[in-house]
């Protein structure tokens, strides 16, 4: 399975359309995950030999996991 963190959609731009003052970027702080991540994640999953099994891919923003770990 594929676990992705926050990726920039419009899925904010839609719950908060009523707050002019809201900025998606003052929700995370650092760069979200990109659209384009997810289907690169699947792509190296296809792309493994036959005999690497691939059970989870955990994707966040790097800042975030160097929090954790402090």
């Amino acid at each position: 399975s594929i676990s992705p963190g926050v990726v920039q959609t419009q899925f904010f731009d839609t719950c908060y359309m009523d707050n002019a003052s809201f900025k998606p970027e003052d929700l995370f702080k650092s760069q979200a995950l990109q659209l384009k991540d997810i289907p690169n994640a699947v792509l190296y999953i296809l792309s493994t030999p036959q005999y690497v099994e691939v059970h989870d891919i955990a994707m966040c923003p790097h800042e975030v996991i160097q929090n954790k770990t402090m």
